[in-house]
């Protein structure tokens, strides 16, 4: 069959409505988050000052602190890709990284200030409010400028970067254009070209594409292009690759569907090579310490805030039917090593050992107080001291009876890597509602996967954004019982 191939011009691919470049929304994003800081300075300043001193307060200073913090917020979330353009299209992966960010940088601007200016006592109440406040109203803004964003480019209302996409029989640009689309890129033109198994292509022929493709670049004033042929052709890429040199703009291989999920993983350096990480190290020492470190706090001061709590929970508890208050039972934690874990006692059983039997919905061995407990989650607070006594984490794969944990193991061929981190009072598959009973193996399995996604992607930030998400899955009530 003789080599060719076949040019598609997008229909909508010179409609602009709006005189600007997708490119430039980090800048306006930034700009919106300075206004939404600003904002959130003014409301926290003033809310404080009239209910502390009945006046609204110095507006100026809440400006001032407003921009302050700006300057120390903006350009870190900058480092962390906060203003990339998936993220701006998709803000609510960046979440965590907002809220932990601002904490961060709230302690640090009241530590200056309180050095500084030691006499200006509205300054406490007034940083304390906007922290709260702040981190908010920043992912609400962002959220609802993506929505605009993601419409105007749908509707082609906006300039994004203009590209011409290099695919084989349309499968390569039928696969990315809606993906490229959603992020910016308009698709101008593709070059279609024959599968290897219908058409042998030469290095002439592979040249003689390229430079019509720099021809069309400099025609339309395109921005990219990008190449999505199976990586399997090998010199065809090395072909187009040496004639596309000749132009100014980027030149961009994308993954084949083969290799795809691959290089979704981490790029990490070995030696000289570049390398795929498909399994995560285990925590450096100063992540771990950094972890340990976050447990211990929150843990410490939970500990101490809800000691009332304790005492009415008790007291309940104690009233409502016979029995210790609080139950133990064996778990395997980390590395399997076995612990006693904590909770209130919620049955009339305290089963462990051989035979465990889970919980069910309109279980009768649940006590009155016992199901408000467990519907609440209340149940699983004395789980604070096992977190104290390092054999647990706040965050991380649920911690299952060890006649459980035996039977899993036998079904599930990658249940074991759950041990490879500390088990944790809540977790990636409990935010996802997947709590409770396991009742199907199918149950099982998924929650596995999640626990395992969260072991591959564990951070700080991954930590506080499902510290955050368990206190909406509590008010939820899901598969709570």
């Amino acid at each position: 069959m003789t080599p060719s191939y076949s040019i598609l011009y997008a229909i909508n691919g010179t409609r602009r409505r709006w005189p600007i470049v997708y490119d430039d929304f980090g800048f306006f994003i930034r700009l919106s988050d300075l206004a939404a800081i600003l904002l959130a300075s003014v409301v926290a300043g003033a809310s404080y000052h009239l209910l502390a001193f009945g006046e609204i307060g110095p507006i100026e200073k809440f400006v001032v602190f407003g921009i302050l913090f700006g300057a120390l917020l903006l350009p870190c979330l900058g480092a962390h890709g906060v203003y990339e353009q998936n993220c701006i299209i998709d803000p609510r992966t960046t979440r965590s990284t907002v809220v932990f960010l601002s904490a961060i940088v709230s302690l640090f601007l009241a530590g200056v200030l309180f050095i500084l200016s030691p006499s200006h006592a509205f300054w406490p109440g007034h940083v304390f409010l906007f922290a709260a406040i702040a981190p908010g109203l920043i992912v609400a803004q962002r959220i609802a400028l993506s929505q605009v964003i993601s419409r105007a480019l749908a509707q082609g209302r906006l300039n994004g970067r203009a590209i011409v996409l290099i695919g084989e029989d349309g499968a390569g640009t039928a696969r990315q254009k809606p993906d490229s689309e959603r992020f910016g890129y308009r698709v101008v033109r593709s070059v279609v070209v024959p599968p290897q198994t219908e058409c042998f292509y030469t290095d002439a022929d592979w040249k003689a594409c390229a430079r019509q493709v720099i021809e069309y670049v400099r025609e339309a004033k395109l921005d990219e292009v990008h190449i999505a042929l199976d990586w399997r052709r090998q010199g065809a890429v090395n072909a187009l690759l040496a004639e596309l040199q000749m132009t100014p703009v980027p030149v961009r291989l994308l993954p084949d569907p083969s290799i795809l999920e691959l290089m979704r993983h981490p790029h990490v350096k070995v030696a000289s090579n570049v390398a795929i990480e498909l399994k995560r190290a285990t925590l450096t020492w100063a992540e771990k310490a950094q972890k340990r470190t976050f447990d211990i706090f929150i843990s410490g001061a939970a500990l101490v805030l809800c000691l009332p709590l304790f005492a009415v929970i008790a007291l309940a508890i104690s009233l409502d039917s016979q029995g210790p208050i609080l139950f133990r039972q064996s778990r395997a934690g980390f590395n399997g090593r076995v612990f006693r874990i904590y909770k209130f006692r919620t049955m009339t059983v305290l089963e462990d050992g051989e035979t465990v039997i889970q919980a069910t919905r309109d279980d009768p061995r649940i006590t009155s107080v016992g199901r408000w407990l467990r519907r609440t989650s209340l149940d699983e607070l004395p789980q604070l001291l096992n977190v104290i006594k390092g054999e647990m984490s706040l965050v991380g794969p649920r911690p299952h009876a060890l006649v459980h944990d035996s039977e899993f193991n036998r079904l599930i061929g990658n249940y074991a890597l759950r041990s490879h981190v500390m088990p944790g009072i809540t977790g990636w598959a409990q935010v996802h509602g997947l709590r409770g009973e396991t009742s199907t193996i199918d149950a099982i399995r998924q929650r596995v996967e999640l626990d395992i996604q969260y072991i591959a992607n564990r951070t700080l930030l991954l930590d506080l954004q499902i510290l955050a998400m368990t206190v909406g899955e509590v008010l939820r009530h899901r598969n709570a019982y």
